[in-house]
């Protein structure tokens, strides 16, 4: 509790703060360790959120611990009501019961007796909760900054898999962080007529490798070359080794497939695979990486509007930054060669990353 003479004196500088504090909107991104950075020299843990009610037991905002001392009451939409850098609300961590706040220093806790009967956690007097002042966010129903309508148009004069050039979302805010493509062009081809994407993408795969990376990567010569012929010869291949009869490929299946192309060309079994199952990998930070060291990637997307199920080659991305409530959050566009095409205009579009479900990789 805060009792002591020293903590009502901190209470005090702590106003001042909290003068200089209140109506400022909370833009935060949280991390891997549950650890959201809310000012330059303040950080919270998420999973320490604690609701707070108001008299008229409307949820009117959330306390959480600071990682380094101190807490922070935010409410519902994001502004910061108060915090201290030292102190704690020791009785809020600690409640059983509902928490109550009916602004700055006015902490209360449903009696454990009587819902109706609060105590203050500072005197630890109780309180009829009717006589207790009503909170209100500062932030009303009329002046909230909302969430609009915003539309971004896609980089580098590419559509999505519909045609489209823009993308609309609902958001405080969305903006272009970064993006990047490989930096050449993979080979656009379009036998697949047969339901055979795996073998597809794979083929599409190990020409960029062969024509950017090192040419080891494909040795026999009724392979090599830029015609129908060869380039048909090459993806025909993969289809026994992927078991790729037209009824569709696991990611198991192309793994396995692909490790048996590597052993046939004397080179190490690296291919692996990350799923969306797999909680432990983010596989649209797992496709960045590969982009970013200039690697194509197998990817999988799962119910796309356009193309449903089906496997594809990861070529770039383009990630933003949207403000939604009181969180920053990324908004991924991964951008493919389908494999239906010949032409760049055509094979080339971005799909939103939450269709993604997976990808296939050389390590």
């Amino acid at each position: 509790m805060i009792t002591t003479n020293k903590e009502k004196n901190k209470f005090i500088i702590f106003v001042a703060i909290f003068v200089i504090l209140f109506g400022r909107n909370v833009y935060a991104k949280e991390n891997n360790d549950g650890i959201i950075k809310i000012l330059d020299d303040f950080a919270i843990y998420h999973n320490s959120e604690i609701a707070l009610y108001n008299a008229e037991d409307e949820c009117i905002g959330f306390y959480y611990e600071g990682v380094n001392d101190g807490y922070v009451i935010i409410d519902t939409y994001g502004e910061i009501i108060e915090f201290s850098y030292e102190n704690e609300i020791q009785a809020y961590e600690n409640a059983g019961n509902n928490c109550y706040y009916a602004g700055p220093g006015e902490y209360y806790m449903e009696s454990e007796n009587n819902e109706n009967i609060l105590v203050n956690i500072t005197t630890n007097k109780n309180i009829k909760k009717n006589e207790v002042n009503s909170f209100k966010n500062i932030t009303s129903n009329e002046n909230i900054d909302k969430k609009t309508s915003i539309t971004i148009t896609y980089p580098d004069s590419t559509k999505d898999s519909e045609g489209n050039t823009t993308y609309t979302g609902y958001y405080k805010s969305l903006t272009l962080e970064k993006k990047m493509n490989l930096p050449c062009e993979t080979r656009y081809l379009d036998y697949n007529n047969d339901n055979t994407c795996g073998s597809l993408a794979t083929a599409i795969m190990f020409y960029y490798y062969y024509d950017y990376i090192n040419r080891s990567y494909i040795k026999s010569d009724k392979y090599i070359g830029t015609g129908y012929v060869r380039q048909k010869a090459f993806y025909d291949s993969f289809k026994p080794l992927l078991g790729d009869n037209g009824d569709g490929t696991s990611y198991t299946q192309v793994k396995n497939g692909i490790n048996k192309y590597l052993k046939s060309i004397e080179k190490n079994p690296t291919c692996t695979y990350i799923t969306t199952a797999n909680l432990l990998y983010n596989v649209t930070s797992k496709i960045i990486d590969c982009i970013e060291n200039r690697k194509p990637c197998i990817v999988g997307l799962s119910n796309e509007p356009k193309y449903g199920n089906h496997w594809v080659v990861g070529v770039g991305y383009a990630r933003y930054q949207a403000v939604d409530d009181w969180d920053l959050i990324n908004i991924d566009f991964i951008k493919i060669n389908n494999g239906w095409y010949t032409t760049k205009s055509h094979s080339i579009v971005y799909v939103n990353s939450m269709y993604v479900d997976g990808l296939i990789y050389l390590k």
